[in-house]
């Protein structure tokens, strides 16, 4: 049978031909679209690494010289210490509060700030381990609050009373490279020069951008956490933030019971100058973790769903053009089919028959269209998981080209079936009038 059909398709060349090209160039584009929408599925489906129900953001500010209700003795250093944790207990032991942190600008979730640093090991080699984390002074509870937990199983608890000693935690995603250049990552990144994270712990490293004379001590590994949904999780380092140092700002970020939610910005609002303020202290305003959330997506939100949009147009031209050509094709051989039929052919025959050469010439260019789809993978103009360009692994790239081949089966069956079903059904005397 396959001999057959393979000597009536090298028959009918010239028409496969092009057939064969366009089923080659339909299955390059598929694979693209499919690793374009696999992409952003598996960064959606990431996790954040954090939890943030139910989590608001309190922003304050202070009475200004000259300002209705300034207070004059509030402007010593002292005072202001003083007033600052009397302004923070008094949140935390706001009835609906429960749990408070405090962090820099960075350790807000959904914000996508960054600062970028390296850290080299003190070990007397030049090994870099950690290529551009981003830096979160965060207090132990922070640690609680938003439940971050370890690769290893290790808790939230455990991970908060590291911090609490004074050492650093990182997170697990680390590269370990011999020089901190741009093509030295690309390689490691290419090459998957992966470190083990648990490698780095107990050891001391320089931050140059933190201190040049101090050196970090790394004392746990952390789960790797995202800034926003539509990105890959990042490389980042947890650093004990003193409550009372000011140099790396002071974000308060605080845990709403469940069944306090409803309504907690008004009633915290209403109680900010009587209950809260104090000395120069006020709650200026209040906004859950969610809001900014759907602020800062809003921009990926509405790029993701022009890509859908765009990738679904696409599928849906593809997937009408192939069962048209298909049609198309299948409705010129009626009279073919009709003699088929007068020489004592099944109508599951002659459907095998038709269907089987579309598949074959299908599976004639699939091993072409591997190629081209392997040759974007090693350009890099398909799409990576992260700026790195993260290469598509061997899994990834199979099961999306087996995807695809199924994918234009379906179309060729679908093309070939129904014109194939209604021309049988045409008496074949009919059906050879016009010859």
């Amino acid at each position: 049978m396959k001999r057959k059909l393979l000597k009536q398709i090298g028959h009918e060349w010239r028409s496969n031909l092009w057939l064969a090209f366009e089923l080659l160039v339909i299955s390059i584009v598929l694979w693209y679209i499919a690793d374009f929408l696999s992409v952003q599925i598996i960064t959606l489906n990431e996790p954040m690494g954090r939890h943030t129900e139910n989590c608001y953001l309190i922003s304050y500010d202070r009475v200004q010289p000259g300002s209705d209700g300034f207070n004059p003795a509030d402007s010593t250093r002292e005072t202001y210490i003083d007033n600052w944790t009397q302004f923070i207990d008094r949140l935390r032991s706001y009835p609906d509060i429960e749990e408070l942190a405090q962090c820099n600008h960075l350790g807000v979730p959904y914000r996508q700030s960054s600062w970028n640093v390296s850290l080299t090991g003190t070990d007397g080699t030049d090994t870099i381990y950690l290529v551009n984390p981003s830096v979160m002074y965060v207090t132990p509870d922070y640690i609680r609050m938003f439940r971050i937990t370890g690769p290893r199983g290790e808790s939230t608890e455990q991970l908060a009373k590291i911090l609490e000693s004074g050492s650093a935690i990182i997170s697990g995603n680390t590269l370990k490279i011999t020089e901190f250049t741009n093509e030295a990552v690309l390689k490691a990144v290419r090459n998957r020069d992966t470190a083990d994270p648990y490698e780095h712990v107990g050891k001391r490293f320089i931050c140059p951008a933190i201190t040049e004379t101090d050196s970090i001590t790394i004392g746990a590994i952390m789960l790797p956490t995202k800034r926003i949904e539509y990105e890959h999780p990042g490389q980042n380092i947890l650093i004990r933030l003193d409550p009372l140092d000011f140099s790396n700002g002071q974000e308060c970020i605080v845990r709403v019971k469940a069944d306090r939610v409803d309504g907690f910005e008004e009633r915290i609002l209403a109680d900010s100058e009587d209950r809260l303020r104090v000395g120069n202290f006020f709650i200026s305003d209040v906004m859950s973790l969610m809001s900014i959330r759907n602020i800062s997506q809003a921009d990926y939100r509405d790029k993701m769903v022009n890509h859908w949009v765009v990738m679904l147009f696409l599928l849906a031209s593809i997937f009408l053009g192939l069962l048209g050509t298909f049609w198309f094709r299948t409705q010129q051989r009626v009279s073919e089919i009709a003699i088929r039929k007068v020489n004592g052919a099944s109508s599951a025959m002659i459907m095998r028959r038709l269907i089987g050469e579309g598949l074959m010439l299908l599976v004639i260019v699939t091993p072409l269209a591997i190629a081209g789809d392997w040759l974007l993978c090693h350009f890099e103009l398909n799409t990576p998981i992260d700026w790195y360009g993260t290469p598509v692994s061997p899994l990834r790239f199979l099961l999306l080209a087996a995807i695809v081949f199924a994918t234009i089966s379906l179309m060729i069956i679908l093309g070939i079936w129904f014109p194939a079903t209604r021309a049988m059904r045409i008496d074949p005397a009919t059906a050879l009038k016009d010859e």
